[in-house]
């Protein structure tokens, strides 16, 4: 498999302009990046921070929904598109990629507090519970 050098300098700019607060710059170098590459999942992650910095919350949806296509078990990406659907309202759809989140032995104990949140919102009380025991389990003062 050969490398896509102008891809990965792409990213890397991309990344480096994100962490020094370049925004526009960030989102300008994603979406060559994605437009380049659209099967790259790094692009898409990148732009959809980018978007999130800027309060663009559709359009981080967007890129967010594309990365998982691309990358589906991925855990902090399931972790953060579940996220940004229970807080735009939409816990139904966030439960799949919660329930993601949370049985990673890595991630973030939130993620399944976030799961029994998205559960408990569309009225399934039992799952709710699983969800909120398991945060409870891997961090117990999180409850």
């Amino acid at each position: 498999m050969r490398v896509d050098a102008v891809l990965v300098s792409t990213l890397r700019q991309a990344f480096a302009a994100l962490q020094a607060g370049r925004i526009d710059d960030a989102l300008h170098l994603s979406m060559q990046a994605t437009d380049r590459a659209p099967a790259n999942f790094d692009a898409w992650r990148i732009r959809a921070l980018a978007h999130a910095q800027r309060n663009e919350v559709a359009a981080q949806c967007d890129a967010l929904q594309r990365a998982c296509a691309l990358r589906p078990h991925d855990p902090a990406a399931a972790l953060d598109l579940g996220t940004l659907l229970l807080d735009t309202g939409e816990p139904a759809e966030a439960v799949p990629w919660l329930r993601i989140a949370m049985d990673a032995p890595q991630l973030d104990p939130r993620a399944a507090f976030r799961y029994g949140t998205a559960q408990a919102r569309i009225g399934d009380g039992s799952r709710a519970i699983e969800g909120f025991e398991h945060a409870t389990a891997r961090e117990p003062g999180l409850g």
